[in-house]
């Protein structure tokens, strides 16, 4: 499975998302075999890395981000991808645009977290875990229509700002990114049941 995050520039919100997943992965499934994971902007200057007061927010949640570069969305990107999750409505607009077919599989991260939690998925819902991943989004999907918010609340905050709103921010990620990949991952992990330094608590949508 490819799980791609996008934001606008893709060193912000989707970077942030990009290696908060990989540290999660890296724990649950060691062997890299289960989810791929990539992140692109909207609009990126092409490889420009993650600014200093994200990096250092970052740091203090143990994510190393000085080898990030930006990456353009493209069609081809989101051709491979399976789960496609945005910052923000916008940037969800901008990739169905580019790839209309990525409907039932295109999420704002809030979005995807809530029908995450909808689901409820404890089991696998199949017997390899590709055929499980599949139907993991397709079921996200299926809910959507039974779990919208009002506009405008599952965009994320922007996180230029001082360093208390881009920690805040970037534990709102962190929540969302753990929640989505515990329900994906967790019953084929080969190690932990847990995410480390997150809880599963639901993140509030304004």
């Amino acid at each position: 499975m490819r799980i791609v995050f996008v934001c606008t520039t893709n060193v912000w919100g989707s970077a942030m998302a990009d290696l908060m997943a990989r540290s999660l992965l890296a724990q649950w499934d060691p062997d890299r075999n289960l989810i791929q994971i990539e992140s692109v902007g909207v609009r990126p200057q092409i490889g420009a890395v993650i600014p200093a007061p994200a990096q250092r927010v970052l740091a203090g949640l143990g994510l190393r981000a000085e080898n990030h570069r930006a990456r353009w969305m493209t069609s081809e990107v989101l051709d491979h991808a399976d789960l496609v999750l945005t910052m923000g409505a916008i940037q969800r607009d901008a990739a169905l645009a580019l790839h209309p077919l990525r409907l039932r599989s295109t999420f704002t991260l809030l979005e995807a977290a809530r029908l995450c939690d909808a689901l409820q998925v404890e089991v696998p819902l199949a017997p390899e875990f590709e055929a499980h991943a599949r139907a993991f989004v397709a079921g996200m999907a299926s809910l959507r229509r039974f779990h919208r918010a009002f506009d405008g609340s599952d965009d994320l905050p922007d996180l230029i700002g001082n360093e208390a709103d881009i920690v805040a921010v970037a534990e709102q990620i962190q929540a969302c990114v753990a929640r989505i990949l515990r329900s994906l991952v967790q019953p084929y992990a080969k190690t932990g049941t847990e995410a480390p330094g997150v809880q599963p608590t639901a993140t509030a949508v304004a």
